[in-house]
């Protein structure tokens, strides 16, 4: 590669004799341009010492008004430093060397030398070599002569070179040079960035891209560049690698600011965060979390619909840069910043090698305007055949009834997998002999007695409930009050009347003296929830005992109110002992609308004359017996406290979650297992488009005058079904085959029929927050914890819902609601049968084929077909 530059013939062996004839060598110098290759130049100045500058000028002058061209580009090392520390710094910049030689000064004990660098190309413009200048003396800062970086400075010659490299391969380019210094900067120093770069191109020039970087593109040369070319450009050819560097110039007539034509052309997203975007791009979702590997033109186009995104940038280069640590970031960012000045437009969706499998507009940014609002965090999920998932079960289940341990076993399995079939199937085989007893415990006396049915008396006593006695409707009813009021010991006086009349009917006396029948027999039992919550450790520990469905759910329900003019009377009445009256001027004491923690107390008031002739009907020994409290101006709401006896207990539902288990029962070991899940059968089509909690039907219902034209229409847009599930206050219209919200656990008979689900049932604010005072211990701020619009995760999806900034807190409430929601879903039994339940919820349920159009709006009824 030949190389011109101006050379004074004239060689120096000193650095002092060389500074006398400065002058002279200045005057002439400008006119004695020479051509030669890298060799002998090297030779020339750093064996023989002449002196030289790498510029030409116009006129002989050799001042920067007058630069005509360069190619070379000197640094000075004067501080002593070993020659390999700062080639090694070169080399890990990768400037190329040309060659290097020691100066006139240079010493043994002090080494100073000049390395010299070649462009590839020719600069033809002052401006350019001065940046180039700039950029390498902040590179070097601290290692290099600061003085030695002007355009038309003397360099004398040397007394030795030290390496040469003549070949084009040993040259640097202007573009790779600007990337490389602008990460290392970034870097280093990221606070001072955008000011070192804005004065770099105050003195230069050259544009900046988003305030920070500079505006050079590099480009194929094989295009035809002539029709492109533009005098706010300098362009610079780079001839070894076939390409074109365009260096946009400051100085340069303005266009619109890119952010304004941006704007004219297309809005910014905004609340659009990674986890929503992964919720509707597969693309995304394996670009963020680094599964699969993108090609650079898949992350470009990803690129291309982020940057229209708010705050989205940021995230795409910090993920794109622990994916992809091979990519050089500046350039990447300097090509998104010409995207951006140039008012790019999304990438559309044809490229993506999922677009035939998702659901999308015509881009990733149109697909987020359209404001979907549940999103799933994971594509792709895994499903094994529903034998195979009841397979999963059995062999766990067996395996934890051969424990010997006091834990709490939680096994979540799908509803309608074969839970129950599995526990009776083992009572039935008695498939461990000299086993324990089974104790089974259901949710509901309906259910109870169904399983019992199946079981047969044979292998299993029904433990009864009070539903289940032979006693009158009337006698019924007023020992139902009697428990309700808490006065327990007077319902059972009522059933022991009846008993010693009635002597015949034996299930009284088992219901009313369980303990002697538990002791004295080796029997499998079943029972409610209920009862199994009031067995003691003593009788437990002699069963094996299996709880069907989730008796958390069934605990967080032990609510219950009090009048505080109930409270107030037995006060002023003197009817309660210095125990009871202290912990009721303490519940008392709690500021309305506040929450509060308080000890359970171990005592009771059965003074039902008393009781009666001051009309308190509140059940008083569940208020001693409370633990957390809500207090209003005339109410005190309480939750009892949740107990499960420190015996082995394992537990089969659907809807178990292992982290509240955890906080409510912090003393037990909890082993949580979750079976492996299959694909429903059936299909479960989700219609999201309005919220419909209770009061969201009772405003739609304004909307139309009446809830009842809200409820016609949603019949219209799904005419055909055989049951429908909604709030009890709803229920009249549909037809009789309706069930409400509480009470469809265990219910069977629906299995492989059609359902309507309206709703999403939402309890009163105080059940969550006694909860959670439960948990916590304390009431302190739960009355602070506001309900507020926020993005939640749950179960596989991400959405906006109203809830609360506490973790426990929210975690309650999202757990009650799906529980509910998930057991309505199961009673058609999607899992094994060819059914379909049409879901009208906001709240999103598992394996939910989701859909957000409006189907009260007229026409969309034809969507379903």
């Amino acid at each position: 590669m030949n190389i011109k530059i101006l050379l004074d013939e004239r060689p120096f062996t000193s650095k002092e004799e060389a500074k006398r004839n400065a002058g002279a060598i200045s005057k002439r110098i400008g006119s004695q341009e020479i051509i030669e290759n890298i060799s002998t130049i090297a030779k020339k100045v750093g064996d023989n010492g002449c002196t030289w500058n790498p510029c030409t000028y116009l006129n002989g002058r050799r001042t920067k008004e007058e630069f005509k061209d360069c190619q070379l580009f000197a640094l000075d090392f004067d501080k002593g430093i070993p020659y390999e520390i700062i080639k090694n710094k070169f080399n890990e910049y990768h400037i190329p060397i040309s060659f290097s030689y020691h100066t006139l000064s240079s010493t043994p004990d002090k080494p100073k030398y000049r390395i010299v660098l070649c462009h590839e190309s020719i600069i033809t413009d002052s401006r350019i070599a001065t940046f180039i200048l700039l950029i390498l003396k902040n590179l070097f800062s601290k290692e290099a002569d600061l003085s030695c970086f002007e355009l038309a400075r003397l360099y004398f010659g040397g007394k030795e070179v030290i390496e040469v490299n003549d070949c084009p391969n040993h040259s640097f380019n202007i573009y790779d040079l600007s990337c490389t210094y602008q990460k290392i900067m970034r870097e280093n120093d990221m606070k001072h960035f955008s000011e070192k770069q804005q004065k770099i191109s105050k003195e230069c020039q050259i544009e900046l891209m988003g305030k920070s970087l500079f505006n050079l593109q590099c480009f194929d040369n094989s295009v035809p560049w002539d029709f492109k070319r533009s005098s706010n450009t300098i362009y610079i050819e780079l001839p070894l690698k076939s390409q074109m560097v365009a260096i946009s110039l400051g100085d340069a007539p303005t266009t619109p600011h890119p952010k304004n034509k941006r704007e004219m052309a297309i809005s910014r997203l905004e609340n659009i965060n990674h986890q929503k975007i992964c919720g509707i791009c597969r693309l995304w979702d394996d670009f963020y979390n680094g599964t699969t590997h993108l090609t650079h033109n898949e992350r470009f186009a990803l690129a291309l619909n982020i940057i229209h995104i708010k705050g989205m940038e940021k995230v795409f280069f910090k993920v794109h840069d622990i994916n992809y640590p091979g990519s050089d970031q500046i350039k990447w960012l300097i090509d998104i910043e010409y995207a951006k000045a140039h008012d790019y437009h999304p990438q559309n969706c044809s490229f993506c090698k999922y677009k035939d499998s998702c659901s999308h507009n015509y881009s990733l940014y149109e697909t987020l305007k359209e404001n979907i609002s549940i999103y799933p965090l994971n594509h792709s999920h895994e499903y094994v055949s529903v034998d195979s998932s009841y397979d999963d079960m059995e062999r766990k289940l067996k395996k934890i009834l051969k424990k010997n341990t006091s834990n709490i076993y939680l096994i979540k399995a799908q509803t309608g997998l074969g839970k129950t079939k599995l526990y009776v199937d083992i009572i039935k085989n008695s498939i461990y002999k000299n086993h324990k007893p089974y104790l089974i415990a259901v949710p509901t006396t309906s259910l109870k007695t169904e399983i019992y049915k199946k079981i047969g008396d044979t292998y299993i006593a029904n433990f009864p409930s009070l539903e289940d006695l032979p006693i009158s409707y009337e006698l019924y009813i007023k020992i139902k009050e009697l428990y309700c009021r808490g006065l327990n010991k007077y319902a059972n006086h009522l059933l022991e009347e009846f008993y010693n009349d009635n002597s015949d009917f034996k299930l009284i006396e088992l219901y009313l003296h369980p303990h002697k029948f538990l002791y004295e027999n080796h029997r499998n039992v079943i029972m409610t929830h209920s009862r199994f919550l009031q067995l003691p450790k003593a009788i437990l520990r002699k069963y094996e005992i299996i709880i069907d469905e989730d008796i958390l759910y069934y605990m967080l329900h032990c609510t219950g109110t009090v009048h505080i003019n109930s409270l107030k009377k037995g006060i002023d009445n003197k009817i309660f002992t210095p125990k009871q009256e202290n912990k009721i001027k303490k519940i008392l004491n709690i500021k309305n609308d506040h929450y509060a923690y308080l000890p359970s107390l171990a005592t009771e008031y059965n003074n039902i004359e008393k009781l009666d002739s001051l009309n308190i009907n509140d059940n008083l020994n569940a208020l001693f017996h409370a633990e957390a409290f809500f207090k209003t101006k005339e109410t005190i709401y309480y939750m009892l406290p949740l107990s499960l006896e420190k015996v082995k207990i394992t537990i089969l539902s659907a809807t178990l979650n292992v982290n509240l288990y955890d906080s409510f029962f912090p003393d037990r070991i909890i082993k949580f297992t979750e079976i492996a899940e299959a694909q429903y059968k059936g299909n479960l089509i989700q219609y999201y488009h309005y919220s419909t909690s209770r009061n969201k039907i009772h405003e739609l219902g304004k909307q139309f005058h009446s809830s009842s034209i809200f409820f016609k229409k949603i019949i219209e847009f799904v005419p055909n079904y055989d049951y429908a599930i909604t709030f009890k206050e709803f229920e009249s219209h549909f037809s009789d085959n309706t069930l409400h919200f509480g009470n469809v656990a265990g219910i069977d008979y629906y299995a492989g029929k059609d359902g309507i689900i309206v709703g999403t049932y939402h309890l009163p604010e105080s059940v969550y927050k006694l909860a959670a005072c439960y948990i916590h211990g304390t009431g302190k701020n739960l009355h602070k914890q506001i309900l507020r619009r926020r993005t939640v995760y749950f179960n596989g999806y991400h959405f906006p819902m109203m809830s609360y900034e506490d973790k426990i807190l929210r975690n309650i409430q999202l757990y009650l609601i799906s529980t509910e929601l998930e057991q309505a879903i199961g009673r058609s039994r999607l899992l094994r049968t060819n059914s379909t339940i049409y879901l009208f919820s906001n709240f999103p349920c598992q394996q939910a084929t989701l859909s957000k159009i409006d189907y009260l709006k007229k026409g969309n009824a034809d969507a379903l077909s």
